[in-house]
């Protein structure tokens, strides 16, 4: 299972790293059937979510839409792109095509994506692409956001370990709330993807 956990995050490093760098712009190759995936059924995706997991990849906010004749569909700029994409990928690879576990011939789970593919325990050792995109990026300004929105005072550098109690426990919060998004996200993806 652990074999099978390596190969299939280095393959899906491969096109994480491969789609962020499009010279025009990050996830903007037009072949790419991840990215086609999502434009298609992003729509569906949100209107599933909670309203935590929509404001926590930019989906809940009152500028998501476009404006004109497409007025009802979500503006992909305005989403959590790199995070986005990155849950996607470990259901779909860059042909569009539904990314299956070689021990199972299945979609993954969740259970074997935040054990080997996105390790969402502490004792994580070389996380790979998308756990980077998750957490570094995406839990990072997802923190920073929450703490503006609460009036609170910026958090101390340094990690957790100079934090006062109540920060501490407003990081775990707000911790808990973006797994959670991720999670949502993934099963709704998967349950899309196994219904068609």
């Amino acid at each position: 299972m652990r074999e099978e956990g390596y190969k299939f995050k280095n393959d899906l490093n491969i096109q994480l790293n491969f789609t962020r760098a499009s010279e025009l712009k990050a996830y903007a190759y037009e072949d790419d059937g991840c990215k086609k995936w999502i434009e298609k059924n992003v729509d569906q995706i949100a209107s599933q979510l909670s309203p935590k997991a929509q404001q926590a990849f930019g989906l809940g906010e009152e500028n998501q839409y476009k404006r004109g004749a497409d007025k009802d569909k979500i503006n992909l700029n305005s989403i959590k792109m790199a995070q986005f994409y990155s849950i996607a990928a470990t259901l779909i690879d860059y042909n569009g095509k539904p990314r299956l576990r070689k021990g199972t011939g299945e979609l993954p789970g969740w259970k074997f994506i935040k054990k080997y593919v996105i390790p969402m325990s502490p004792f994580h050792r070389k996380g790979g692409v998308a756990r980077s995109n998750l957490y570094h990026h995406g839990l990072k300004n997802y923190l920073k956001n929450q703490v503006e929105a609460h009036g609170l005072e910026e958090f101390p550098k340094g990690g957790r370990g100079v934090f006062s109690k109540e920060q501490d426990e407003f990081f775990v919060d707000c911790r808990i709330k973006y797994c959670n998004a991720i999670r949502e996200i993934f099963q709704i993806c998967r349950k899309i993807l196994n219904n068609k």
